[in-house]
């Protein structure tokens, strides 16, 4: 192989390396949710894991699937709690997640529902952030703490 060839094909794997290199690092922060990263949270279904009160009560639901919301890209919330659907708006910056007044269906929902705490939960949102991957938001007075995760596919 000429000395010219030979550095040609050594530029070409090189270059070939780099390209590959900042592929693998652009695709690091794609990973998941992001603290921090608002847009790494909507357009995700978060699925309730508990709700800890500051008076120590724990509420957790028989069926998480009843009890989800999708922050959309456009400032809406669309989610369930347990029999009803909810609606409304929400606002997002690095720290904060308020939702606006949320709008419900009014179904009565069997014994054992959670929807009213989750409903009070919801409209006490004040900062949020990830952990572990899961979705963690304080509420506003340290009345508690919210915990979701993202919902299967």
């Amino acid at each position: 192989m000429s000395p010219t060839r030979g550095r040609c094909y050594l530029s070409a794997v090189a270059l070939g390396t780099c390209i590959l290199m900042l592929v693998a690092c652009g695709r690091d922060g794609a990973t998941g949710p992001t603290s921090g990263e608002p847009a790494t949270i909507t357009g995700v279904t978060w699925r309730l894991v508990a709700i800890q009160w500051a008076d120590g009560r724990a509420t957790r639901p028989a069926d998480p699937d009843g009890y989800v919301f999708e922050l959309g890209v456009d400032g809406r919330v669309s989610g369930k709690a347990d029999c009803n659907r909810l609606m409304g708006t929400y606002t997002i910056d690095t720290q904060t997640l308020r939702f606006g007044p949320l709008a419900t269906t009014r179904m009565a929902c069997p014994p054992g529902s959670v929807d009213a705490d989750w409903l009070r939960a919801l409209a006490a949102t004040d900062s949020w952030l990830v952990r572990d991957g899961h979705l963690q938001i304080t509420m506003t007075g340290n009345a508690g703490t919210i915990e979701l995760a993202p919902a299967p596919r």
